[in-house]
């Protein structure tokens, strides 16, 4: 059984419907970040699926994806692997079941056609290299960061780095952008101001995480602030 999935989600609850749809293989917890700031997004979503153990927080501003990924693994610290998913993933048959074979306390699955979109993070892994940088806010930039800071601390090989085959890109990534002109314009900005902190980074080998910083936050938001 996977124990627990962590899906954040913007908007195209749609998507996130269609992802869940798919489960065919047992899932002890699905905690669904609803980072939109709106309640009704996810509206009947636990009545809808009453066989899965969904538990939603409705959250009243987006925690982007690091604060996102790192709340799941806050709130379930005693997994020994944490499944992470994109609303815009929909997994073909078997494939959830292709995770839970691979993953482990000391692996790391991706999916091998969609990347970051679906994988596992296990606990070993994250005890030496720790949560996700919040610095980096609220997407882009975030997965080579942490991939980087495995290498450093040596989960590297096919021992520890595994990937699942089945398909799990259907609808195209990034559609959380892609269907909101409003968030793609923004992004132009977050995602270039990602990629100037990622890369100075790299280039010194200094992979010291900032974490979340005040003005950062409000620099980078996406969602209009209410009046």
């Amino acid at each position: 059984m996977i124990p627990v999935l962590i899906v954040p989600a913007l908007n195209r609850f749609d998507l996130l419907r269609k992802s869940f749809n798919t489960i065919d293989y047992p899932i002890e917890t699905i905690l669904v970040i609803n980072n939109s700031g709106d309640d009704t997004m996810s509206e009947g979503l636990i009545e809808e699926y009453p066989h899965l153990n969904i538990r939603v927080l409705n959250l009243p501003s987006n925690m982007g994806i690091t604060g996102s990924w790192n709340l799941g693994i806050k709130l379930y610290p005693w997994a020994k692997y944490w499944m992470f998913s994109a609303t815009d993933t929909t997994p073909s048959p078997g494939l959830w079941q292709e995770y839970a074979e691979k993953s482990g306390t000391d692996k790391f699955v991706l999916s091998r056609n969609a990347g970051w979109n679906m994988f596992t993070l296990g606990e070993d892994i994250v005890k030496k290299v720790g949560l996700f940088d919040e610095y980096i806010y609220p997407a882009y930039y975030e997965d080579n960061d942490y991939l980087d800071r495995m290498r450093l601390a040596g989960f590297v090989d096919e021992e520890n780095l595994l990937f699942a085959e089945g398909y799990a890109d259907e609808n195209g990534v990034s559609q959380t952008i892609k269907s909101n002109e409003d968030y793609f314009k923004k992004n132009n900005y977050t995602y270039w101001q990602n990629h100037i902190y990622y890369h100075a980074k790299k280039d010194s080998g200094d992979y010291t995480c900032k974490g979340w910083d005040l003005s950062r936050r409000r620099d980078h938001e996406w969602i209009p602030q209410k009046p």
